[in-house]
């Protein structure tokens, strides 16, 4: 595996991870995607989070957005990916500080200037994905299946 790269993304992971789970309303944070394999250059970090009504999406997605902009000094990129207590898939934080302003912008309803990219006809995850995430970081670990020992070593001591 190549060690520099993706311990880059997984020490990133960590930060984001650390700072999303003082948020109200973050009930859950997993990874997901490619970061969960062997692969030597992961294209991007994938985490998906459980919210409930009450948490202060633009302060996730102003996390996702610092996130991002971390990966991109390295050519990859981070999608956070959002789900209800009920296993909902909501969508994903917006990337972009205004709604709107951008003509890149894939989100079809934005809520209500809330930042969440609902893309659906781009991105929609699987209820099984959702329900059963490869690895749940917070609150507690919880492991469903096989993890790389630097995911191991960067995310879980």
């Amino acid at each position: 595996m190549g060690g520099t790269f993706r311990t880059f993304l997984l020490q990133h992971s960590r930060t984001f991870i650390e700072n999303a789970c003082t948020l109200d309303g973050v009930l859950r944070i997993a990874m997901i995607g490619s970061l969960l394999t062997t692969k030597e250059k992961p294209k991007d970090i994938d985490i998906l989070v459980t919210i409930s009504e009450g948490v202060d999406i633009n302060a996730l997605a102003k996390l996702g957005r610092q996130l991002k902009g971390k990966c991109q000094t390295e050519n990859a990129g981070a999608d956070i990916f959002l789900c209800s207590e009920a296993g909902e898939y909501l969508g994903r934080t917006c990337g972009y500080k205004e709604c709107h302003i951008r003509a890149s912008c894939l989100g079809t309803q934005c809520h209500l200037g809330l930042r969440v990219c609902n893309d659906f006809e781009e991105v929609r995850l699987e209820s099984d994905l959702i329900k059963n995430p490869v690895l749940v970081l917070w609150p507690s670990v919880e492991k469903w299946g096989e993890i790389p020992e630097d995911v191991e070593q960067v995310l879980l001591q």
